[in-house]
């Protein structure tokens, strides 16, 4: 067997770019091919936690928001708990809140009544009857002046009756205060 110089050195070229090529693949993995996969590996892990945080964070605003209508929903019951304190009567000023039911300038009071007393809870209710006597207008703007005064007070019952003189109404009320 008889191998010529020239299948010598084509073997030779042969090995020689079968070496090259292995030794730029081997630079181009070690450089190029392995360092961003490592970076993209990175990345991927990154986008996990990230993922994960965001998770986390969603639930959270949502406890978040869950605790903030809480947080309303009880603000708005305290205004109301203020609201309605504000209007209780002090039953130890009670000169003062009588004095402002008989001041209403359109009616005449007629008489001005106790009536029960009773304990609710910690609450105290007062019953008043009432006897005015006026015009049915005057009569009648009397209760807007009693929703407009600065206490809890609920009519219980009006019995209006022709009074005795003409264009005069006599009004017999039952007035229920609330207090403390």
């Amino acid at each position: 067997m008889n191998i010529k110089k020239q299948d010598l050195v084509a073997h030779k070229v042969l090995v020689l770019g079968i070496v090259a090529i292995l030794l730029v693949n081997f630079v181009v993995k070690k450089l190029l091919i392995i360092p961003l996969e490592t970076k993209l590996s990175a990345a991927k892990g990154r986008v996990e936690s990230l993922s994960k945080e965001k998770n986390n964070l969603e639930r959270e605003v949502a406890v978040l928001k869950s605790k903030e209508a809480l947080l309303k929903e009880k603000e708005s019951r305290l205004t109301e708990y203020f609201m309605l304190k504000s209007k209780l009567i002090d039953f130890n000023m009670v000169s003062k809140f009588l004095k402002n039911i008989v001041s209403y300038g359109g009616v005449k009071v007629d008489t001005l009544r106790p009536g029960k007393k009773e304990q609710v809870g910690q609450f105290k209710k007062w019953q008043l009857n009432i006897s005015l006597t006026g015009s049915f207008t005057d009569i009648n703007s009397y209760f807007s002046y009693l929703d407009s005064l600065p206490y809890l007070l609920n009519v219980k019952k009006v019995e209006l009756s022709k009074g005795n003189t003409k264009g005069m109404v006599h009004a017999n009320i039952v007035l229920e205060a609330v207090g403390r």
